[in-house]
């Protein structure tokens, strides 16, 4: 069931001051939009594995008895990526703890593939041209090094290609899941969903694992966002209106051109009275989304 899965997973080595290895320590992945704990100890050699964690920001934690615990924050998790983290324990009192702000990697060490994330930010930030259609979430692949439009439309993401890639070759995912079909392969209108719902974007280029075979020009990976502890919404229009063009040098009127892109998104956490216990571990989020055009010549 776990083959395709847009979660990632962090991973290393537990080690003291002196750069032993200490096995049998707790090692705790906290999500810091959820709270949700995901829990392992590490080996013999002092090796540990926490998988299958949701993209989003983690605060780790290693504990073991005759040491001080150790907390890092800022630990960040991508779509599909597995992020090598180093714990060093120094000893002392479990009451005690070491705190680091941790920090992006700049090498990706363990795994080969060559990949570019667009974070949330860029979808909230970032405009997007509804341009006779509704606003696509494929747009921001263009932010992607080595990513190059074959249409005639410089902003066309239908035969987009992936380091020079033929066109039609891409993989799209969505939480995991492939939306390949016989007809047309990476068909960006079977992305239906507006950008607002989308959390992260990631686009595999090169060197990626076997798991993602499907395709030789690419993969396109999305992530739909969760709720999380607080309840958070949104309403949103994007519109273009005749009243806000200019009319043509040679033309005596304004063409007709309306364009409404309108909706909403709200998630939070699902309330169990007799479960609930300050700590939640079900979620949910919605967004509706329309779009209407009207125009003539």
């Amino acid at each position: 069931m776990y083959a395709q899965s847009e979660r990632g997973s962090i991973r290393g080595t537990v080690e003291d001051a002196t750069g032993a290895v200490v096995p049998n320590a707790e090692v705790t992945a906290i999500n810091v939009a959820t709270n949700v704990r995901t829990a392992t100890h590490s080996t013999e050699s002092g090796n540990y594995n926490i998988p299958q964690l949701p993209p989003g920001s983690y605060t780790v934690v290693a504990e073991r008895s005759g040491f001080k615990k150790t907390v890092l924050d800022n630990v960040l998790v991508q779509v599909a990526e597995v992020v090598g983290l180093d714990l060093r324990m120094e000893v002392g009192q479990v009451n005690e703890s070491v705190t680091v702000s941790a920090s992006a990697a700049i090498l990706q060490s363990e795994t080969s593939e060559v990949a570019t994330d667009v974070n949330p930010r860029a979808y909230t930030d970032l405009p997007i041209s509804s341009a006779g259609g509704a606003r696509s979430s494929e747009a921001f692949m263009y932010l992607s090094p080595g990513v190059t439009s074959g249409g005639n439309s410089p902003n066309s993401t239908f035969d987009a290609h992936i380091n020079g890639s033929q066109t039609l070759s891409k993989e799209m995912q969505i939480d995991g899941m492939s939306t390949q079909i016989a007809e047309v392969q990476g068909d960006p209108r079977q992305l239906t969903f507006p950008p607002d719902a989308v959390q992260e974007m990631s686009i595999m280029s090169s060197s990626y694992p076997a798991e993602f075979g499907n395709t030789g020009g690419g993969v396109e990976r999305f992530v739909f966002k969760s709720g999380t502890n607080g309840f958070h919404g949104s309403l949103y229009e994007f519109l273009r209106n005749t009243d806000f063009d200019a009319r043509g040098f040679y033309n005596t009127s304004v063409a007709v051109h309306h364009e409404n892109e309108f909706g909403g998104t709200f998630g939070g956490p699902v309330l169990i009275p007799k479960l609930y216990n300050g700590r939640n571990k079900t979620f949910f989020f919605v967004n509706a989304n329309e779009y209407k055009l009207r125009g003539g010549a």
